[in-house]
């Protein structure tokens, strides 16, 4: 039996016209639509992907890199295998190993080189927030909205065919457009690439959850585990960790543009969890949170601006959902009551 083309294989069929219905049938699947002026646009969309400088490159690089060493390895321990062991010779079967050992790592280094962004070479700077927000400009014009205790490390100046930085927590991107040099951004739990386009990436390292929320362009994400497999969004689309595996999946996000208030400090919550907005309080607030009640029914509609103060606000939320805002003392508050209204 013949096997099935990859997904990729119909893509050109498509456009000219040429599919089966069953192929069809398996495009309509792959892309959640059944609209095929809207596939249209995904298929020719996710062509232009395939075809940016370097994508292809990045694919499969830590099972190329594990199998080349592995190959190496396997013939040198034969080769040591082999050697008779008369006294003497033990020597320079020791050097030949040892050689070539060297020579696995110097072979791993240099694709290493060609393909991985370097994240150690040259001058960086690291930026980091307390209770504020902050906006950076990068060398290559790059806008950053940096959030609430978080860190950003970037090289005084982008060299080579890579531009990395580093991020430890929440920051809204607006990237300066480099087909020749993509934008990657290594976040610890997540590596995200683009090469010109506006996200936002939500990432603590003290926080189990990850998430990348695309507003427009494309963007690639993949969890630092796996970084050959990578997954692809589109605007209004976001990709988080699977919290039982760690990998990454993706799901639709229509409120995307709620991003360009949040990045200014303005956040709307409809209908949140008040566990979600304990949460973005805490990260504004010098005072710490203590909660007694159980918020697992509690949510919130309206509005925390800029310059409002975090726990009026929050003592409002708590009003509303018939819990009490306690003071303990100059460092810390806690939230008490039976529950949350119906």
């Amino acid at each position: 039996m013949k096997s099935p083309k990859d997904i990729h294989d119909l893509f050109p069929g498509f456009l000219a016209g040429m599919l089966t219905p069953p192929e069809l049938t398996r495009l309509f699947r792959h892309f959640s639509t059944t609209d095929e002026a809207e596939l249209r646009l995904l298929i020719q969309t996710e062509m232009e992907f395939e075809s940016e400088p370097g994508e292809q490159a990045n694919q499969n690089l830590k099972p190329r890199l594990e199998a080349i060493y592995n190959r190496i390895d396997q013939q040198i321990r034969t080769e040591v295998r082999a050697e008779p062991v008369l006294g003497r010779r033990n020597f320079p079967v020791f050097l030949r190993y040892a050689a070539s050992v060297l020579l696995v790592i110097g072979v791993t280094w240099l694709l290493m080189e060609k393909f991985i962004p370097d994240w150690n070479t040259g001058e960086w700077q690291k930026v980091t927030t307390r209770y504020e927000r902050r906006k950076i400009a990068l060398p290559d014009g790059t806008q950053i909205w940096l959030g609430p205790q978080s860190s950003l490390e970037y090289p005084q100046k982008f060299s080579g065919n890579q531009r990395p930085v580093k991020l430890d927590g929440e920051a809204f991107f607006e990237v300066t457009r480099d087909v020749n040099r993509p934008f990657t951004i290594n976040s610890g739990k997540l590596i995200t690439r683009v090469l010109g386009t506006s996200f936002r990436i939500d990432a603590y390292d003290n926080e189990k959850s990850a998430t990348v929320t695309v507003l427009t362009g494309k963007v690639s994400v993949s969890a630092a585990t796996e970084p050959s497999a990578e997954l692809k969004l589109l605007p209004f689309q976001q990709a988080y960790l699977r919290p039982d595996s760690q990998d990454v999946a993706m799901r639709v996000y229509p409120s995307a543009k709620e991003l360009l208030r949040r990045r200014e400090g303005n956040i709307r919550y409809e209908g949140t969890s008040l566990a979600d907005i304990v949460r973005d309080i805490q990260k504004i607030s010098p005072q710490q949170i203590i909660t007694e009640a159980d918020l697992s029914k509690c949510s919130f509609y309206g509005e925390l601006k800029a310059g409002d103060n975090p726990l009026k606000f929050l003592e409002n939320v708590c009003q509303v959902n018939n819990l009490t805002l306690r003071k303990q003392n100059e460092t810390s508050v806690t939230i008490t009551g039976s529950g949350c209204r119906k």
